[in-house]
């Protein structure tokens, strides 16, 4: 929301609008909509450089004080809120906004669509690319765990403390004999 802040200023832009949500979904490097653009084999820079040529053409006031958003942008935020729902996923992000842009429609949506000639793979795309976010989060969760405890055992051993270490070291074995890191 700062972002697209940052694009309705920058352009000044009166309200900030779905295009200006789009342009800061795409200028957020490494964002889940780039990720999920990008495992569809679109350059996601390339449609933010195109609705960045959309909103100059577009801008005539110049923003002063606070950029409100304007009915199509909350339309967005519904319409993305609806689709991390539909998809199972407690946040929002970016890759949620994408969808919903897409979902109004206007020209900000043709610019996606332009690019991306199937809606139900960038759907599956979002679904498949938090999946592998979580996945990769969970397994450096487990690694640094894991590094924790190995330094505990550590501490106690070159304490003294035998006993706690060994308990320490069945309890790493048992977690995982059950659960184990997370695989692909």
């Amino acid at each position: 929301m700062v972002e697209a802040r940052t694009v309705a200023v920058s352009a000044r832009s009166d309200s900030i609008g779905a295009l200006e949500l789009l342009i800061a979904c795409l200028s957020v490097p490494g964002s889940r909509a780039c990720a999920c653009l990008e495992h569809l084999g679109v350059d996601a820079s390339s449609i933010g450089v195109e609705a960045r040529k959309l909103l100059r053409a577009t801008a005539d006031q110049p923003a002063v004080g606070q950029v409100p958003f304007n009915d199509a942008a909350k339309r967005v935020l519904g319409l993305s809120m609806k689709a991390a729902a539909d998809l199972g996923h407690d946040s929002l992000g970016t890759d949620h906004l994408l969808l919903g842009v897409v979902e109004l429609g206007g020209p900000p949506a043709r610019l996606v669509r332009d690019h991306v000639k199937d809606m139900e793979a960038l759907f599956r795309s979002v679904s498949r690319c938090r999946k592998d976010a979580l996945g990769e989060r969970t397994g450096k969760e487990w690694q640094s765990a894991t590094e924790r405890l190995a330094a505990a055992i550590d501490a106690c051993t070159e304490l003294g403390e035998f006993e706690l270490a060994a308990r320490l070291h069945s309890l790493v074995q048992s977690l995982r004999a059950k659960s184990g890191p997370p695989s692909d």
